[in-house]
């Protein structure tokens, strides 16, 4: 938690500073440099700028959907900070996934007194969304928000279909 919230507050003060910076340059308070002309430029055109990017997480899309995402993100941040782990973790949502899934076995490894380099993830399809979780696994996690490319899930009968 404290890793990716570090990395969701670098980002965000970029984006807060050059954001600042651009409203006073358009102001005629400060000179228009190349890199607030590009910001400028980007927002626009929704682009997420490249200064923006730069610090932020892999995205293709546009600014405004973007934003959105952002919002989405440091909300479950914020919800983790305020009231402790969900029962259900938004996967996408995390700025370095692997670093969570890599947590998540090394807490496994230490519950049960193995070296992590024997473990491997097992995955269970759970029916229903995660708002219709009644119970938290004792080992493991649950989480949601993975997509497919070029094919569905199936819940009828649970598996991959075109």
């Amino acid at each position: 938690l404290v890793q990716e919230a570090a990395r969701f507050n670098r980002l965000l003060s970029v984006v807060h500073t050059s954001l600042r910076e651009l409203t006073r340059a358009l102001a005629g308070e400060v000179v228009l440099s190349s890199e607030l002309e590009l910001v400028g430029s980007s927002v626009y055109i929704n682009q997420v700028p490249a200064s923006w990017a730069e610090v932020g997480y892999p995205s293709l899309r546009p600014l405004s959907s973007w934003v959105e995402d952002l919002g989405r993100r440091c909300e479950m941040i914020s919800r983790w900070y305020a009231d402790g782990p969900p029962g259900v973790f938004w996967l996408p949502g995390f700025f370095f996934p692997q670093a969570f899934l890599t947590g998540t076995l090394q807490n496994y490894a230490r519950q049960k007194a193995i070296p992590i380099d024997t473990l491997s993830f097992g995955f269970a399809v759970q029916s229903g969304g995660p708002d219709e979780v009644s119970e938290i696994p004792s080992e493991g996690v649950l989480v949601h928000g993975l997509q497919l490319e070029g094919a569905r899930w199936d819940s009828r009968s649970h598996t991959l279909a075109e």
